[in-house]
């Protein structure tokens, strides 16, 4: 995966890790590995990558590759966070004017969706 020098730093990159993240939880994939680049090592690390060290071979490139390892929550393990829940409403209130406007009718019908679940799967 790679986004072209002249559209960095826009979030393309980020947008399209956390798709293919999208795309591995639903096919119930545990984890993600990669091969970074050494300049690329920061930003995997930034998505939740850990750095398990150079990849070496008999045929190294003059490019340092570093073999990177994401663990994938399940969609069950994300439901049942309640921590991510409340971060979830407090980012919505903080950065979605409308939420403002709604003057918080916003939080209670998302406590109820997320009350209902919680106590559906039980």
């Amino acid at each position: 995966m790679a986004v072209h020098p002249s559209v960095q730093d826009k979030g393309l990159g980020t947008l399209m890790a956390m798709t293919l993240e999208s795309v591995a939880r639903q096919e119930g994939v545990k984890r993600v590995t990669c091969s970074a680049r050494e300049d690329a090592v920061e930003f995997f690390a930034k998505l939740g990558f850990v750095n398990q060290g150079e990849i070496t071979t008999p045929t190294t490139t003059p490019i340092r590759h570093f073999l990177m390892i994401k663990p994938i929550a399940s969609l069950d393990d994300i439901l049942h966070r309640g921590d991510w829940c409340a971060q979830l409403q407090q980012a919505w209130y903080q950065h979605i004017p409308l939420s403002e406007k709604m003057g918080g009718a916003h939080s209670a019908v998302y406590r109820a969706k997320v009350y209902h679940h919680h106590a559906g799967s039980r």
